[in-house]
């Protein structure tokens, strides 16, 4: 069961430091079975970073959150995952709008930077959809 905490975990310095996220733009890292975020999750980020709960209850969070770092491949796969459940929770909940909406975004974020720009923005669109 995820928890969810406004504080800031120490973890988010590390994923500052690689890749440029900010505590103030919403961004959310989770630890164990808690979610660390400044404002309040919806709940398909909720089905999201539960994924990353249940992923690093396999592993242990310091391994997880390591692995996370050092490997693009891993990164991308593990977010693959999380990206396709909060998909799946807005394709069942959520409006033919907030689905585009999402949809847009998740796409864009997946294709991006943070995870290593492994895949093009098609390629995104097409796992999610």
């Amino acid at each position: 069961m995820l928890k969810v905490s406004k504080e800031m975990h120490p973890i988010y310095y590390e994923c500052k430091r690689r890749f440029g996220v900010s505590w103030d733009g919403g961004v959310c890292c989770v630890y164990g079975d808690t979610a660390y975020c400044k404002y309040d999750l919806r709940p398909d980020v909720i089905a999201h970073e539960s994924v990353h709960v249940r992923q690093q209850s396999e592993m242990g969070p310091m391994e997880w959150w390591k692995r996370y770092f050092a490997d693009k491949k891993f990164r991308l796969e593990q977010e693959i995952e999380a990206y396709k459940e909060q998909m799946k929770f807005v394709r069942e909940n959520c409006s033919r709008d907030f689905k585009r909406d999402i949809l847009r975004k998740c796409a864009h974020d997946l294709a991006g930077p943070m995870y290593g720009n492994m895949i093009t923005l098609s390629e995104a669109f097409s796992i999610l959809e």
